[in-house]
């Protein structure tokens, strides 16, 4: 609990005119380079997708699900990872919980923690199968890459979720994500269906899959560099509103943006390759 001295001064500090043209400036300044980022090539915002993919994930062709003639900008198990994190994120939206801040029962961690420990079995199992002289349990499948990766998707997403709420907002919701097992089974029954209908590589849903999981990997990395970045400057549980909320997030954006666009390079420079043309 925060002594009442400490209080007063925030709110003196936090009315400084100095303080509110600094903010001015630094919410400007994310807002030019996310505005940067959208604006520079490639336009297209099938291949702004591959761009994001190509930043983290290996987008092995055999690994990733193909839909109208293109490769998915992330491998199975990514997209997979990132539908689940939406589906997390939704359920949490639905339920109107979006400032919940208390972590989940021991129950329902164990539960999390099991979906992480499934993914991990199913993706070990998918890397031993490289080699050919190497043991493994089964013959690996994208849809069970997809199945499990949604299922740490969502795990991520549940667990990560309370922690970012009690770090952003001075008064989080004092209820967790998740309260029973019948929320629980409602969301993994949708995540059941969505793994379903991408398996089937429907055309149509070529845009809408890509920019999904793509704007997957850049919430849930906002997320974390929003919560490390708040924890860094002093600045965790002070926003009461979405426009006090909106400098932090722009600032995790920025920072995810930034971390992105460095490992591309990096990755670019070590391989010469990239798979795809960046031209619009």
């Amino acid at each position: 609990m925060r002594r009442e001295s400490d209080v007063e001064f925030n709110g003196l500090f936090k009315a400084s005119p100095n303080k509110h043209r600094l903010r001015r400036i630094l919410t400007s300044t994310f807002a030019l380079i996310v505005a940067g980022y959208v604006l520079f090539p490639p336009l297209a915002p099938l291949k702004k997708a591959n761009l994001v993919g190509y930043s983290i994930c290996h987008q092995i062709p055999g690994r990733s699900f193909h839909l109208a003639g293109h490769q998915l900008p992330l491998c199975a198990r990514c997209t997979g990872t990132y539908l689940g994190v939406a589906i997390g994120f939704a359920t949490i939206a639905l339920l109107r919980r979006g400032r919940a801040g208390e972590m989940l029962s021991t129950g329902m961690i164990l539960v999390m923690v099991s979906f992480i420990g499934i993914m991990v079995v199913d993706g070990l199992n998918s890397y031993l199968s490289l080699y050919g002289n190497m043991p493994h349990l089964y013959v690996p499948q994208n849809w069970l890459r997809a199945a499990t990766g949604s299922l740490n998707g969502i795990a991520l997403a549940m667990i990560a979720f309370p922690v970012f709420s009690y770090t952003l907002w001075k008064r989080p919701q004092p209820v967790s994500p998740l309260k029973n097992v019948w929320e629980l089974l409602g969301m993994v029954t949708v995540d059941a269906v969505a793994v379903a209908v991408v398996q089937s590589e429907p055309d149509w849903l070529l845009y809408p899959l890509a920019l999904l999981s793509s704007g997957g990997v850049l919430w849930m990395l906002t997320v974390v560099n929003t919560m490390i970045l708040l924890i860094l400057f002093g600045q965790d549980s002070r926003a009461q509103t979405w426009r006090d909320a909106a400098p932090y997030l722009l600032s995790g954006l920025t920072a995810t943006l930034l971390e992105l666009s460095a490992v591309s390079i990096i990755r670019y420079a070590l391989t010469g390759t990239m798979g795809w043309s960046l031209a619009i």
